[in-house]
């Protein structure tokens, strides 16, 4: 599904892309949980896609709350480089 939203977005149909990426983002924070590096990426990914659609505060929000919950799990290295270990 994040491919499919991936492929989506690069083909420039955001609102579809930004829906498939809202489900990743649940159905990790379901399985996975809120901490976990994959669910932050994919709350980075959404960002980005809601940045590309235009709506910069709601990107902002969600990337802080990515930078936070990474400074949280994986220290504050990776919350500056938004790399995963």
């Amino acid at each position: 599904m994040n491919d499919l939203a991936s492929t989506t977005e690069n083909r420039g149909r955001l609102e579809e892309a930004k829906g498939l990426q809202k489900q990743v983002l649940e159905l990790r924070k379901e399985i996975l949980g809120d901490h976990h590096p994959d669910t932050i990426s994919a709350m980075d990914n959404l960002a980005s896609t809601i940045k590309k659609c235009g709506r910069f505060e709601e990107a902002e929000g969600l990337q802080e709350e990515a930078m936070r919950l990474r400074k949280v799990t994986l220290g504050d290295l990776h919350a500056i480089s938004g790399r995963n270990p």
